[in-house]
């Protein structure tokens, strides 16, 4: 019943976003699919990373047909037909043709109209070719793991792959296509990058499940990070306190027996100082460890060290 009234809900917001961008008229997205004649074809947009049905069409008997979208805004999109599909990036208007054949709609032969499919096609292309290279590379240092020409090239293969997507990333920084090359990139050791994303992308698509879902990774990354850094320098500042080496502070006690007693009285012996507490879980852990290192240095400490 819950999983019932989750997909309800889901529908009418898709229902609701479809009618709120198509006030001002609808695209045409131009298909034709060799060897699909007379299957259906969808345009489906993305609620929680699934797929729901915008517009369909019957294609004719040459596997040709148009839809007419409403003009939804910056995010990823599919055509699907059967069990293929081709996913998308489309703007609030951009229009789209796409020649493809059975068996191939994933890799269009031709799909024009929309910048930011350009994009998205253009790094699927360069990826799948370093993937090819890097697979060919790998199969011959199996063969001759000593071939250090072929060790040298797939170093320099990766790295240049690594700095493509980089660019690409600076490239379409404002567009989902930044998500898809951020994947093959660190996120920690590029992480102005992802940042500069997901500040982009605020602003032209935010809300795109994509979105923001990228957007909570980087955040928890983010808060993660300066968690750390708070952290590394409170280890500062209290190095920076009592440095390694240096006269310890004076401390001044009462013993069981109540008889004051200073740390200076000490001077000259070697000192075990614990600092713990009876209900401190982690302290009592610790306190056979502490036993340890004092029934290692008892003799130590009962004699002048001068």
């Amino acid at each position: 019943m819950e999983k019932n009234m989750t997909r309800i809900a889901i529908l009418i917001i898709a229902a609701a976003l479809i009618s709120c961008n198509s006030g001002n008229g609808k695209r045409a997205i131009s298909l034709s699919v060799e060897g699909a004649g007379d299957h259906m074809a969808y345009f489906d947009m993305f609620l929680n990373g699934r797929p729901y049905h915008v517009d369909s069409v019957r294609l004719d008997g040459k596997g040709r047909g148009t839809m007419k979208v409403p003009f939804l805004p910056l995010d990823f999109y599919r055509i699907a037909v059967g069990n293929e599909q081709f996913v998308m990036v489309l703007d609030s208007a951009e229009q789209l043709t796409v020649e493809a054949q059975v068996g191939m709609l994933a890799t269009p032969v031709r799909a024009e109209g929309s910048s930011h499919t350009d994009a998205l096609r253009r790094f699927q292309e360069e990826a799948q070719g370093f993937e090819a290279k890097v697979a060919g590379l790998r199969m011959a240092l199996a063969q001759d793991p000593s071939n250090q020409a072929n060790m040298d090239e797939l170093n320099a293969t990766n790295v240049a792959h690594y700095e493509r997507c980089k660019q690409l990333v600076q490239e379409n920084s404002g567009s989902p296509v930044a998500i898809s090359v951020l994947g093959r990139l660190n996120m920690q050791q590029e992480f102005e990058l992802f940042k500069q994303v997901r500040d982009d992308l605020r602003k032209t698509a935010p809300n795109s499940g994509f979105f923001q879902g990228f957007r909570d990774q980087v955040d928890r990354m983010e808060q993660e990070m300066i968690m750390m850094k708070a952290q590394e320098e409170e280890m500062r500042r209290l190095s920076n306190l009592l440095p390694l080496g240096s006269v310890a502070p004076e401390i001044q006690q009462n013993t069981p027996d109540g008889v004051s007693f200073a740390l200076s009285q000490l001077r000259g012996k070697v000192v075990l100082i614990d600092f713990w507490a009876s209900w401190c879980r982690p302290c009592r852990i610790e306190n056979p460890n502490v036993k340890r290192v004092y029934e290692r240095f008892k003799a130590r400490a009962s004699r002048s060290l001068a």
